[in-house]
């Protein structure tokens, strides 16, 4: 399955060099989309995105890079091309 990151580090897409160690470690990378989550509330958002993030990782090959939004939808954000 490779090596699957949970974050809220949105920076790390502007880094050219983290985006390229990303894509290099194969790496199936979420990120918290809203930046003022306390440990609590990913905790919840985390709790309910489980599942919705395991078939996102069946689905989408390695490298990337989703979006975890605070109602736990997950989309999409960089691709192995946009890495």
């Amino acid at each position: 399955m490779g090596w699957v990151v949970l974050t809220k580090d949105g920076k790390i897409s502007n880094n050219l060099l983290e985006r390229i160690a990303v894509a290099r470690a194969q790496v199936k990378m979420f990120i918290f989309v809203s930046q003022s989550l306390s440990g609590a509330d990913m905790a919840a958002i985390f709790l309910k995105a489980i599942v919705p993030m395991q078939e996102f990782v069946r689905k989408h090959p390695a490298p990337f890079i989703a979006k975890i939004y605070r109602d736990a939808s997950i989309a999409l954000w960089k691709d192995s091309q946009a890495l």
